[in-house]
C-alpha cells in the first residue's frame, strides 16, 4: 500500500492565532508535480477520503487552489462550503462562465480568496466576489499598498499578507491592517503522510457515508442501493434469510427498507461493502457482526431507544480492522454524528457503555460486563445468542 502525501501551510489572524491552513498538493516519493487540474482533485481527494478534513485543518478554514475547469464547474467541487475557502489563481481567466461559476459557488456559502493579487487590471472583476484578497507582499510599493487594503477593507474584503519571511515585514504589514497572515517567518508548508486506502475501499467508505446520512429518506436510500446491482442482491439475500423470520418473500429493496426498517438496512449495506473485495479473515466479519447484535441486544434488554443505532456502534467499532487506517479518521469521513463517535471511541454515553459491555463478553471477562443493571445471566445468553446469530448471517456477507 502506497503512502499519499499533502502540505498544509498555517494562516494566522491579527493576534498570530491560526485560521486556517493552505493545503498543496505534493507527489508520491520519486513522482513529478502533475497538471493543475490533476493537482487541484488530488488535494480534495486526499483531504476528504485520506486524512479527513476537519481533522487536517483541526475544524480551522482549509484553502483550496482551484483551477479555473473547477471554478467553472461548480458541481466538480465536493467540498464542504462552511470548511472550504477556495481559492482563485492569480492566472484565472475572467470570462462570463467564469462568473456564472463563482455565483453559484458564492450562492452555496463558499468564501471564495483571490491569490497572489498584485494589482493586476485583468483581475479586477474578481474582486467583487471575493471575500479574502491573498496579496504577495514580494517586492511592492508599500504606499500603493497601504493604499490598496485600505480600498480593500472598506468593501468588506480580508486582506491576506503572504511571502512574510521577516519579522520586520511582519510589523510593517500588521500596522497596514492586514487581517491575515501566511509565509515562511511564521512556518513553512509541513508534509503529512499516510498510507492509501485501496480504491476499492475508499470508494466504499464514500458510499457508507451517504448510506450513514440519517436525513436520507427511504426512497433516496432505496435509489443509492439499487444503482450497485451487489449490494442490491446482497440487501435481497439478508432480507430473505432465516435469521430475519419475515413471514413473506422480499423482492425489492424499497420493500426490505419498508419491512426491515431503513435503520438496519443501513447497517447491513455498510457491513456488505465493507466485506466486498476485502482480503480480511472472515473471523473479522464475525467479530462486527458480534459486536452490532451484542449491543443491539443489550439495548433491547434494556428497553432503550434507537436499538439500531447500538447496532452501528457495534459494528463500525472494528472499521480500523476492515479498512487499515485509523479509526478516528474513518469515522470522520463516514460523517456519523458526533456522539456516536465519541460512543466508539471512548464509550460515552449510553451506547458507549453498551460497545465496553459487549468487549467484555467477547474477550471472557463478563466479570466486567455491566450495562443498565441487566443481570449476570441475561448477559450471558445476549453473548450466547449474538454468537449465534454472527455465525449464521457471516454467510449472508459471504
Amino acid at each position: 500500500m502506497e503512502n499519499i502525501y499533502i502540505a498544509r501551510q498555517p494562516i494566522l489572524d491579527r493576534e498570530l492565532k491560526l485560521y486556517g491552513y493552505e493545503l498543496l498538493f505534493r507527489p508520491a516519493a520519486g513522482g513529478s508535480f502533475p497538471d493543475g487540474d490533476t493537482a487541484t482533485s488530488a488535494v480534495i481527494w486526499n483531504a476528504l477520503n485520506e486524512f479527513g478534513l476537519e481533522q487536517l485543518v483541526d475544524h480551522r478554514k482549509a484553502f483550496v487552489n482551484l483551477t479555473d475547469k473547477f471554478l467553472t464547474e461548480p458541481d466538480l467541487v465536493v467540498l464542504p462550503s462552511q470548511s472550504a475557502v477556495l481559492e482563485m489563481l492569480e492566472t484565472t481567466q475572467v470570462s462570463p462562465s467564469l462568473l456564472n461559476g463563482l455565483k453559484l459557488l458564492k450562492q452555496r456559502g463558499f468564501m471564495l480568496a483571490l491569490d497572489d493579487y498584485q494589482f493586476q487590471p485583468e483581475l479586477a472583476p474578481l474582486l467583487d466576489v471575493s471575500d479574502i484578497v491573498k496579496i504577495d507582499i514580494t517586492g511592492l510599493d508599500h504606499e500603493r499598498l497601504a493604499q490598496t487594503v485600505n480600498t480593500l477593507k472598506s468593501k468588506g474584503i480580508k486582506v491576506l499578507a503572504e511571502k512574510v519571511e521577516t519579522q520586520e515585514e511582519y510589523l510593517t504589514f500588521e500596522q497596514m491592517g492586514f487581517d491575515l497572515y501566511q509565509g515562511y517567518f511564521f512556518a513553512k508548508p509541513a508534509t503529512l503522510s499516510r498510507r492509501k486506502l485501496a480504491s476499492n475501499r475508499a470508494v466504499a467508505l464514500q458510499l457508507i457515508s451517504k448510506l450513514q446520512d440519517g436525513e436520507t429518506g427511504v426512497k433516496e436510500l432505496a435509489e443509492l442501493i439499487t444503482r450497485d446491482v451487489a449490494l442490491s442482491v446482497g440487501i435481497l439475500k439478508f432480507a430473505n434469510s432465516p435469521a430475519n423470520a419475515l413471514v413473506r418473500k422480499v423482492d425489492s429493496v424499497q420493500q426490505a427498507i419498508v419491512l426491515l426498517g431503513p435503520a438496519k438496512v443501513r447497517n447491513w449495506s455498510t457491513l456488505l461493502l465493507l466485506a466486498r473485495d476485502n482480503d480480511k479473515p472472515n473471523e473479522l466479519f464475525r467479530t462486527a457482526l458480534y459486536f452490532g447484535r451484542c449491543c443491539e441486544q443489550l439495548a433491547k434488554q434494556a428497553k432503550k431507544d434507537a436499538a439500531d443505532s447500538y447496532f452501528t456502534t457495534g459494528l463500525l467499532s472494528v472499521l480500523d480492522a476492515m479498512m487499515d487506517a485509523p479509526l478516528v479518521t474513518l469515522l470522520e469521513q463516514v460523517g456519523i454524528e458526533e456522539s456516536l463517535t465519541r460512543a466508539i471511541l471512548t464509550h460515552e454515553g449510553d451506547r458507549g457503555e453498551a460497545l465496553r459491555a459487549a468487549l467484555a463478553l467477547y474477550q471472557g471477562s463478563p466479570e466486567d460486563a455491566q450495562f443498565d443493571s441487566i443481570a449476570s445471566n441475561e448477559l450471558s445468553n445476549i453473548h450466547v445468542a449474538a454468537t449465534l446469530w454472527a455465525d449464521e448471517s457471516l454467510a449472508v456477507v459471504n
